[in-house]
Parts: C-alpha cells; sequence; structure tokens
C-alpha cells in the first residue's frame, strides 16, 4: 500500500517505537507525538537519525507502511476523537494537537476547539479559533491549490463564523459557497466537499440558492462515500452529516428521519448532549 505521509503518527506504539530504534531511529522520537507526520518522521532533527543508506530507509519505510496498515484503525479516529471533544467541550483533548506538525490537523483541531468554545458559551473565544483556522487552510490552499480536503474544511470554517457573528454572512457567505464549489469540482467523491455543500446549501437562503432538499442529498452522499472510503486517509465527517442531514429532515418536516439521523449521531459520539438535546426536541 501506498505510504500516507499526512498521517499522524498517534497511534504508533511502543513495539513500533522500539523497531524503529532498531532500524537507526531513537525511540526518544516518541516525544514528538502525536504531531509528528509520517512525513516529519523522515525530516527529523540529525540528534534522532543516523546516517542510513538508501536501501535501509526504504526497508523502514516498507516496515513502517505495514505498522500503519495495522494501526490505521486508531489512527483514523484521531479525527473522530476531535470532532467529539468538540462538542463535549473537551479542550484538553484537542489543545494536544492544535500545534501538531501536520497542518491541517493542526487547522481542524483549532476548528473543533472553536466548536467546544461555543458548546462552553465563550463565543469570543469561539471566534478566535474559527479565524485561526481560517489563516491556516488558507495557507495551505495558496501553497496547494488542488487540496480539497483544505478547502472542504475552509468552507466549514467560514460558514461557522457567520453563526458568531452574522455580519460577516455578506463575505463569508459567498467565500464558503466558493471554496465549497472549489472542492467538489476538484473531488467530487470527496464526503468533506459534499459535507461543505450541505452546510452551504442548507444556510443559504432559498432566494440565494439555498435548498433543505440539496442538502439532504449531499449530507446523503458524504454518508455514503464514508462507507466505503478507505480508513488510511483522513476519515472525519460521518456524525457531522448525520447531525446536519437530521437538521434538514426537521426542516422538511420528516421528523422521522431525523430522529434516525440522531439516534445514529450518538452511536458514533456518545453522551453527545448536543443531538441528546434535539432528539428530546423532536418528540
Amino acid at each position: 500500500m501506498p505510504l500516507n505521509m499526512r498521517k499522524p503518527l498517534a497511534a504508533v506504539t511502543l513495539t513500533t517505537l522500539l523497531t524503529a530504534n532498531a532500524y537507526g531511529f531513537s525511540s526518544d522520537v516518541s516525544v514528538q507525538l502525536p504531531s509528528l507526520s509520517v512525513e516529519n518522521f523522515f525530516q527529523l532533527n540529525s540528534q534522532y537519525q543516523t546516517k542510513l543508506s538508501e536501501d535501509h530507509m526504504n526497508k523502514f519505510a516498507t516496515f513502517l507502511s505495514a505498522t500503519l496498515l495495522l494501526t490505521s484503525q486508531a489512527n483514523a479516529s484521531v479525527y473522530d476523537e476531535l470532532a467529539s471533544a468538540g462538542y463535549q467541550a473537551d479542550t484538553a483533548t484537542i489543545e494536544t494537537y492544535v500545534e501538531s506538525s501536520d497542518r491541517y490537523l493542526a487547522a481542524f483541531a483549532q476548528y473543533k476547539l472553536a466548536i467546544a468554545s461555543l458548546v462552553a458559551g465563550d463565543n469570543e473565544k469561539s471566534l478566535a479559533n474559527a479565524k485561526a483556522a481560517q489563516i491556516a487552510l488558507e495557507k495551505i490552499v495558496a501553497e496547494s491549490p488542488e487540496d480539497a480536503e483544505a478547502w472542504s474544511l475552509l468552507s466549514m470554517v467560514k460558514g461557522f463564523q457567520i453563526g458568531l457573528d452574522y455580519a460577516q454572512a455578506v463575505n463569508l457567505g459567498p467565500e464558503s459557497d466558493k471554496a465549497a464549489r472549489t472542492a467538489l469540482k476538484l473531488a467530487p467523491n470527496n464526503p468533506r466537499a459534499h459535507l461543505a455543500s450541505g452546510l452551504v446549501a442548507y444556510h443559504k437562503p432559498e432566494q440565494y440558492g439555498g435548498s433543505k432538499t440539496k442538502a439532504v442529498e449531499h449530507f446523503s452522499q458524504t454518508i455514503k462515500l464514508l462507507a466505503v472510503e478507505d480508513t488510511n486517509t483522513i476519515d472525519w465527517g460521518l456524525t457531522e452529516a448525520y447531525i446536519w442531514r437530521a437538521q434538514a429532515y426537521s426542516a422538511l418536516n420528516q421528523k422521522q428521519a431525523a430522529a434516525g439521523d440522531l439516534q445514529e449521531a450518538l452511536v458514533l459520539s456518545p453522551n453527545n448532549g448536543w443531538v441528546e438535546e434535539q432528539l428530546a426536541n423532536l418528540k
């Protein structure tokens, strides 16, 4: 399998580190976790490396690739862990990743910190976190304009800020829309691109092209795509898709469908107080 150079090594085990040491890398590298990406692992300061032949390095890459396959489920859950922490206002967990060397992961953590701050009732901090995520993502897309993941998240971050300060809607609304359309054009089968597009369709006024029905279609596509997506990649969005499809169903007066989606969201994000409250309101 190809080595995913972007994946954080949060789930690398002690056995992995010790075996890495046997290949010439110091187990002291553990101090870099969980922010270390595979790419950065090979670029560590010389204090963590010995001079290795190209053949030696290739052998280690093969070993690490196999290890990541075995631990891919744990690694993939990093995004789900952050998403769940956001809804539960668990800032301590999220802050672990804010300084990640993986810029996308760090921006995602800032986005989830914004949600956590909002849940905790601190709108000012929430807005600051969202702006930090926006700045980081704008740098990523400026350098990598074909990064559909970054465009998708940027759309969501900008849309999120409108909820905190509606006066920004005149600027951030079109920008969020454009970012979502860019992501979907770059990657028509990317679940986060459909999630972002669904959020735009849900929140945009109908007179400007918004549609709860279109939102349901995009959220449904997110769910469908995540059912078959390779878990060795950025994998988040399923809980969010169920939550927002439930909101769209509710707006369309399809209460039973909405309740079903909220139940699915609770399975994915247990003890999610906001989802529980939404379920109670449907009864």
